[in-house]
This record gives structure tokens, C-alpha cells and sequence, in this order.
């Protein structure tokens, strides 16, 4: 069962879906796509700068959230929006990602 999170709102040990169900002989595993949030970092006041210029023009968003992953090279950065988490994980790969942060 997958559950929207505003991306704002995602915490530490939520899963986040970082990719599409794949299609497998033997059936798509539980949490296919998903990963552990390891870190959230919020930043505010985003801008960006007009071809050209050094002043911030407009405002971009308001937030961005910042999520590191396990097992993926780099943090994912998220607008303001619903993401879809995991809301049911499977107990042992929960212990396992929990024993072995990235």
C-alpha cells in the first residue's frame, strides 16, 4: 500500500518510490521502488537567477526537500508536492536497512 506524503513532511525510515514497479516472471516484490530515507534537509527561500543577471528574479518554489536514500549515490531533491511512500514495509528489510545505514 502506497500513501502521499507532502515532500516537505518525509522523514527519516518513510520509504520513498525513486522507481516504477518493474515487471518480473515471479511477481513484483513487496517495495519494489522504494528506498529508506536516511536524511532530510529542508531548504527555503529558493530563487533563481535570469539569463544574464545577478539578482534572484522570481521565486522558484518555497521549499525544496532534500532526501538522501539508502543505497543511492546522491541526495533526490523535491519540490513541493505529494511523493509516494511505503506505508507497510516488510520487517526484515526494515531491520536490515536500519542496521546498515548508507
Amino acid at each position: 500500500m502506497t500513501v502521499p506524503h507532502v515532500s516537505t513532511a518525509l522523514r527519516p525510515g518513510d520509504y520513498l518510490q525513486i522507481a516504477s514497479e518493474r515487471m518480473a516472471v515471479d511477481g513484483v516484490p513487496d517495495g519494489e521502488g522504494f528506498a529508506r530515507i536516511e536524511r532530510v534537509e529542508i531548504i527555503t527561500g529558493i530563487g533563481f537567477l535570469a539569463p544574464g543577471s545577478t539578482h534572484v528574479r522570481t521565486r522558484a518554489t518555497r521549499q525544496i526537500a532534500v532526501v538522501f536514500c539508502h543505497g543511492m549515490p546522491g541526495p533526490v531533491m523535491l519540490r513541493e508536492g505529494d511523493q509516494w511512500t511505503l506505508g507497510e514495509v516488510n520487517s526484515s528489510r526494515a531491520r536490515w536497512d536500519s542496521t546498515h545505514p548508507w
